[in-house]
């Protein structure tokens, strides 16, 4: 009887490995290159996206308990927007924590309010063509982002 049981247990589930982090450093880079190789009438509206797709990799990250990864991918890309969301970024800087998320007014705002974003009806198709098209853990990892926090 336990033999029978045990052959309808999914072992895969049962015998968990080490946490590895979500590739979120390697989507967000490859949508960066996408949208800078992308025709130069989209680029505008398309770059817009980098900052709030930007956050909530690492807010999904911290949330995660993924502190390394989520420093690297922090320290990596926060200097695109230095200057125009430094006050911001001091304060995503300091959420490391799943405990933070819950704790600080611009995590609440970010998780709890979605990013509205004017995009044309050609460039929303295109981006909607390249998230489907990337690799499927690069879209697993981002076209929650967008359809779940982005008004676009």
């Amino acid at each position: 009887m336990l033999r029978a049981e045990s052959a309808n247990q999914d072992v895969s589930r049962t015998i968990e490995g080490p946490l590895t982090p979500p590739k979120y450093l390697d989507a967000y880079e490859k949508l960066k290159s996408w949208i800078e190789d992308t025709l130069d009438v989209y680029k505008p509206e398309l770059r817009r996206l980098l900052w709030p797709i930007f956050v909530h990799c690492y807010l999904n990250l911290v949330a995660q308990m993924h502190a390394n990864a989520s420093r690297q991918f922090f320290e990596a890309n926060s200097k695109l927007f230095k200057q125009e969301h430094d006050v911001d970024l001091r304060g995503l800087e300091r959420i490391t924590l799943p405990e933070h998320l819950e704790d600080d007014n611009i995590a609440k705002l970010y998780r709890t309010n979605k990013y509205r974003l004017m995009l044309s009806e050609p460039a929303y198709t295109h981006l909607m063509q390249f998230l489907e098209s990337m690799d499927a853990s690069h879209t697993k990892l981002l076209l929650p982002i967008v359809e779940r926090q982005l008004d676009l």
